[in-house]
């Protein structure tokens, strides 16, 4: 397992402990490779299942390949009814690795257009977006959107 799959799950476990053990928590606190951060704790897992209708849904993404980057567009979904659409969170992986837990883009993004232009030649990525809603005064995401794989177009 990579370094990062490992961090990634180690994160994911982290989470999971926190929340089960103390779901009135207001901060999480995750220590990776002798780092410590502290992130506040949105919404436990026992609210998300009790309100599972107020998810936003996932977009629909499609990706073009420039020959500067990968322009990347969505259809944007219909809000909940309990809640309205903050933006857009992008994430990116080189093709057979892991996502990062992080968004590529931050804050969300208001649009549903995204121009990745940071990206090596012959390298093949692949990017999902996920919706961020505001939902009872808390942001939610949705699900990944469906994958899609590009690699930067070869300069005419």
């Amino acid at each position: 397992m990579s370094g990062l799959a490992a961090r990634d799950d180690a994160a994911l476990t982290a989470l999971n402990d926190s929340r089960a053990a103390s779901p009135h928590a207001k901060n999480l606190a995750v220590v990776l490779d002798g780092i410590s951060k502290s992130f506040p704790v949105r919404r436990t897992w026992g609210e998300m299942l009790r309100h599972p209708g107020e998810r936003p849904r996932a977009p629909v993404l499609q990706a073009l390949a420039t020959p500067t980057g990968i322009r990347l567009t969505w259809q944007a979904p219909a809000p909940p009814a309990s809640a309205h659409i903050a933006g857009y969170n992008v994430y990116r992986k080189r093709s057979g690795g892991v996502f990062p837990l992080t968004p590529l883009t931050s804050p969300p993004l208001t649009g549903t257009l995204y121009e990745d232009d940071n990206l090596e030649q012959e390298v093949r990525y692949v990017y999902v977006v996920q919706t961020v809603a505001l939902t009872d005064g808390q942001t939610v995401e949705s699900d990944p959107s469906n994958e899609v794989e590009s690699a930067r177009a070869e300069p005419e």
